[in-house]
């Protein structure tokens, strides 16, 4: 879903569903999201204000359980990420745990969750 509005001097950011508009495909369509991992600029854009509201209200995110699991309470005190990002990072990831709880779709080991997926 790329950045969402994090970062209010990038005009790229928070476009998640003026693109998918863009290619045609209408937000309440969606019935599954992937997430490879939960980083800012890749949850963002389903924290953009509307977006939850625009979507099914049982569309599935499915993340790796590890995944999930590190971002409820993230160390990075192995990494040389900067505070400020690293206080951003932790924001929005409990906002989007937070907001998209009832549909996390979490797994454990290598699985399919649609054909060829």
């Amino acid at each position: 879903s790329g950045l969402g509005e994090e970062y209010p001097s990038f005009p790229r950011a928070g476009q998640f569903v003026a693109r998918l508009e863009a290619a045609g495909v209408d937000l309440a369509s969606v019935t599954d999201v992937v997430l490879t991992h939960m980083h800012f600029d890749h949850v963002g854009g389903l924290l953009v204000q509307g977006v939850r509201d625009r979507l099914a209200q049982d569309v599935r995110v499915h993340l790796s359980a590890a995944e999930a699991a590190f971002w409820t309470n993230p160390d990075f005190s192995r990494t040389a990420m900067p505070p400020d990002l690293a206080e951003l990072a932790r924001s929005a990831s409990r906002e989007f745990l937070s907001v998209y709880a009832d549909n996390l779709m979490t797994f454990e080991h290598e699985t399919m969750i649609a054909p060829g997926v």
